[in-house]
């Protein structure tokens, strides 16, 4: 029913989605991926309303100039770094962010340092004033500004509700629904 509503046949030899398809079908495309997106956009975001990429393959891949995404969301926020999310929030009508800030914090591993003088200290990044802005996630500074946000409170990965026990009343103030252990007997179990 849904591809009855799209409006054309994607078998068409002519017209965009014949485009599109002489072009994809060549053997090595001459096109690199953005300018592919850019040309046929269109008829992309009729086939596919729905894209799902990194915040750094939008900004490399998709055109800042084409109209915009009605929603871009972000999982698992509490990861990604703000300079990695400005792209794709460029490219939105709205946004939502979704995380958890109970969550460790983006890493540092193999991020390059600002100058040869740096060190490993992390008093010098917060005198610099980097680990104030670089290292937080665009989870963090929705929460500093005082985003509006909605608690979802239903755990439902561990199939022993003791598993996330500890950490509901530790960090959760025993606001997480979990579903009960569908046994008692943990014996098979490894715990």
């Amino acid at each position: 029913e849904l591809l009855s509503k799209r409006g054309f046949d994607s078998s068409m030899k002519v017209g965009a989605v014949g485009d599109l398809n002489a072009v994809l079908k060549q053997p090595r495309n001459k096109y690199p991926i953005r300018t592919l997106l850019s040309k046929h956009w269109g008829i992309i975001t009729k086939i596919t309303p729905c894209v799902l990429a990194s915040p750094d393959s939008c900004v490399r891949f998709i055109d800042p100039n084409l109209p915009p995404f009605d929603l871009v969301v972000f999982d698992e926020a509490s990861q990604i770094r703000v300079a990695n999310s400005i792209g794709a929030i460029g490219r939105a009508k709205s946004v939502v962010i979704v995380g958890d800030s109970k969550q460790m914090p983006p890493t540092s591993v193999a991020q390059v340092k600002v100058n040869e003088n740096d060190n490993d200290d992390e008093e010098d990044y917060e005198e610099s004033g980097l680990l104030s802005f670089d290292m937080e996630s665009i989870l963090d500074h929705c929460e500093n500004a005082r985003v509006p946000d909605i608690m979802l409170n239903w755990h439902y990965r561990s199939e022993d509700e003791s598993l996330i026990a500890f950490s509901n009343k530790k960090y959760y103030d025993g606001k997480l629904n979990s579903f009960p252990s569908p046994s008692s007997d943990r014996s098979m179990k490894g715990l």
